[in-house]
């Protein structure tokens, strides 16, 4: 009696994906999305916390803080795309 396969089964066949790879391949691609999640709150939580000391002292950031800031959420939201940062 041959095996009936669904569509995604065939093509994780194809890929020489058992169920103990797909297992290690989502808790990867799982892993890679709490690092970028853990990333992108770093970055809003300090854009956050920069604007309100500025809000209340009237103090701006520095040149070199607002370019530090932005360098972390740049790369922050390449890690979320999958991009190297």
């Amino acid at each position: 009696m041959a095996a009936h396969y669904t569509r995604q089964q065939r093509a994780w066949l194809a890929r020489g994906l058992t169920s103990q790879g797909r297992v290690r391949q989502r808790a990867s691609q799982l892993q890679g999305l709490a690092e970028s999640h853990t990333a992108l709150l770093a970055a809003c939580e300090r854009q956050v916390a920069n604007i309100e000391r500025w809000l209340e002292t009237g103090v701006p950031a520095t040149a070199d803080e607002s370019e530090s800031i932005y360098g972390q959420m740049v790369d922050a939201i390449a890690k979320a795309k999958g991009e190297a940062p």
